[in-house]
């Protein structure tokens, strides 16, 4: 079952403090629900969600995945990668369906948005809860000025009247709902591609809808990444040009002159070994970087969610590595040969 495995892995974990002394988002809170609504019904969370939500309401086209599903028309999704969108398959993570995979449309999510706004045809004791999941959290603020407060599933914003929204991320999809009851207004965006633009999106929809403008900007940290990632792979491949360059430019000005010497630059097994074993060393420790900075952290999480330019990075380093390594082993041999030639 989708959120059994999660919970399992939390059952040994520690708390960072104490339930109640401060705010901290989790995803895998969902799945530990999902894990609960399962041992509690003994059915699959797909299962539940479609016998109690999407089928009464009608949302035919709305289904927590599974993996085995065939979805007609369904929308490809993207990742960022050297500023611009590339087709990506990411991989669904069975265990974190509860948290981010369930696939929707636009008419089934005003469906979704016109249930919580009017709440039509539903049972009692969902209504209810439904309007309890309203009632932030005012012991635990999320801000100093105690404005915005976390709900059951929704982030309570009291600025102007209560706004209530909720978004998700996954490697390739970004989606976002936001509501204001007192006005009737129900805000769904969503996107296939992961970007935090998507929250914003809806905060300026509101904004405009309200006051006639558009809410501050927020840039899109993704994007940033990426760009960072290209300006860096910009710079190892200048910075390995110049090596290179230079390297050549010294080995020619060394050989080309006088009978004989175009024979003198001979690179040995050893020098091979270690022009290798080097950038083998870099790699191994670029392999272990990510668990070093952030426990837990491995490449193929960062290869999923990052922007697809994040591979030439270690790439580029690796083969900077060899290129200076191999310069370094090329210079020492010709300064040999010209001290021998000196004496």
């Amino acid at each position: 079952m989708p959120g059994s495995a999660v919970a399992q892995q939390l059952r040994n974990e520690n708390l960072l403090f104490a339930p109640g002394a401060k705010f901290s988002y989790a995803s895998a809170n969902y799945d530990v629900l999902g894990a609960v609504i399962e041992n509690v019904t003994g059915k699959t969370f797909t299962e539940v969600i479609a016998e109690r939500l999407t089928q009464p309401l009608g949302m035919s086209a709305t289904v927590a995945v599974k993996g085995d599903e065939i979805i007609v028309n369904k929308a490809s999704g993207y990742k960022l990668g050297f500023g611009k969108p590339v087709l990506f398959h990411a991989p669904l993570a069975r265990n974190h369906v509860p948290a981010a995979y369930i696939h929707s449309t636009l008419p089934d999510m005003e469906i979704w948005i016109d249930a919580w706004l009017h709440r039509k045809a539903l049972p009692a004791t969902l209504r209810e809860a439904m309007s309890n999941s309203w009632r932030g959290n005012s012991d635990v603020p999320l801000a100093a000025d105690n404005r915005i407060l976390y709900a059951s599933g929704w982030f309570i914003d009291q600025n102007q009247g209560p706004y209530i929204s909720h978004g998700g991320q996954n490697p390739n999809f970004s989606s976002c709902i936001a509501l204001r009851p007192d006005q009737q207004i129900g805000i769904v965006a969503l996107a296939n591609m992961n970007s935090n633009l998507i929250l914003q999106l809806c905060a300026d929809i509101d904004n405009y809808l309200r006051i006639g403008k558009y809410a501050d900007g927020a840039g899109d940290a993704i994007t940033a990444t990426d760009t960072l990632f290209v300006y860096l792979t910009l710079l190892l491949c200048f910075w390995g040009a110049v090596v290179v360059v230079r390297g050549a430019f010294r080995v020619y000005r060394a050989t080309a002159h006088g009978p004989g010497k175009q024979q003198r630059l001979r690179l040995r097994v050893r020098d091979y070994i270690i022009a290798l074993a080097v950038p083998g060393l870099v790699a191994a420790m670029l392999y272990v970087a990510p668990g070093i900075l952030s426990p837990g952290l491995d490449w193929r999480f960062i290869l999923v969610w990052g922007p697809s330019s994040v591979l030439a990075i270690p790439f580029g380093i690796i083969l900077l590595a060899f290129v200076l390594t191999l310069n370094h082993q090329i210079k020492r041999i010709l300064l040999h040969n010209k001290e021998w030639d000196d004496e």
